[in-house]
């Protein structure tokens, strides 16, 4: 119940902002491009149907990071498909951020909401997309769940692996 009370608050806050420009102003993310975050994608899922297949064989991961070339002070994000040589990416904002901690366990998982105007690359489309981001950063569980409502009410849901500091900020 609590998922389906969630979802329909964001689509409510999204359906808010519906008759707003796309303002994509980045470049593709690459290898040079400085990271704040690198989430590797295990287990996906578009408007509840099981893309893990599909997503595992492209090698897809989310990363966050800075666009040197225009604006230091904006963070980034792209939705990376390597082995498809695709990618959706643009500039996050309105951030709010939250923790959440588990009664039972104790664990805390901090809730990054925010919104994302996006390019894709493979079909030049642009858009807009409310997204969260569940963090949990304990030492022996470093997981995620991002859950991204695109301004056609497509809703895609990953889960997966965050990426060590040393590994998410160092360039290949």
């Amino acid at each position: 119940m609590k998922n389906v009370l969630f979802t329909l608050a964001l689509l409510i806050s999204f359906i808010s902002f519906g008759q707003m420009t796309f303002n994509v102003n980045s470049t593709v993310f690459d290898s040079n491009k400085e990271t704040f975050g690198k989430y590797y994608i295990i287990n996906s899922q578009e408007n509840q149907h099981d893309t893990t297949k599909t997503t595992l064989e492209a090698g897809a991961y989310i990363v966050f990071y800075a666009n040197a070339d225009k604006d230091n002070t904006a963070l980034f994000m792209a939705n990376v498909w390597p082995n498809n040589d695709s990618q959706s990416y643009g500039k996050t904002y309105n951030h709010k951020v939250f923790d959440k901690k588990d009664p039972l366990t104790g664990t805390v998982v901090t809730n990054t909401l925010f919104k994302w105007d996006y390019s894709n690359t493979y079909n030049s489309e642009k858009g807009s997309a409310t997204a969260i981001l569940e963090q949990n950063n304990s030492p022996n569980n470093g997981s995620f769940k991002m859950t991204i409502i695109t301004s056609k009410s497509n809703m895609l849901v990953y889960k997966g692996n965050i990426a060590q500091n040393k590994e998410a900020t160092t360039k290949p």
